[in-house]
C-alpha cells in the first residue's frame, strides 16, 4: 500500500534513506546524496506539506516525494524550456529497503492512477 507518510513515520524513513545512501557509496554512487541528504528537517517539511508518501507492507520499504506543481528544481532550465504551463508532478528522493521487488514499478503506477484536481 502507497499512502502518504506522517510524522510518526519520520524514524522509519530516515532509516531507509541511511541504507539508500549506503547502497549507493556500495554500488559506486556515492556523490549522490553526500553529506545526509536528505536531511530530517527537509523531510518533515515534506511530511507536512502532505508531498512524502511511503510504501508498506507490516512495515516501511520505500519511500519517495511526489510534488505536484511548479516544482522550484526546475524553474531555471539552461538549455530548453517547457512546451506548456500545464500543472506537472515530478517524483523525488525515491529511496527503499531493497527487500520489496517492483517498489519502483508501484511507484510510478501509483503517480500516473493520481486523479488530480489543479486550479490556478
Amino acid at each position: 500500500m502507497i499512502r502518504k507518510a506522517q510524522m510518526n513515520d519520520l524514524e522509519e524513513i530516515c532509516k531507509i534513506y541511511t541504507l539508500a545512501r549506503q547502497f549507493m557509496i556500495q554500488t559506486g554512487n556515492p556523490n549522490q546524496w553526500k553529506d545526509g541528504y536528505p536531511e530530517k528537517k527537509l523531510l518533515a517539511e515534506d511530511i507536512q506539506s502532505q508531498q512524502l508518501y511511503v510504501y508498506e507492507t507490516n512495515q516501511i520499504h520505500g519511500v519517495f516525494a511526489l510534488i505536484i506543481g511548479k516544482d522550484p528544481t526546475y524553474a531555471y532550465m539552461e538549455q530548453g524550456h517547457w512546451l506548456d504551463d500545464s500543472t506537472y508532478g515530478t517524483i523525488h528522493r525515491i529511496a527503499s529497503d531493497g527487500t520489496m521487488p517492483g517498489f519502483f514499478t508501484k511507484m510510478v503506477d501509483f503517480c500516473f492512477q493520481q486523479n488530480l484536481t489543479f486550479t490556478d
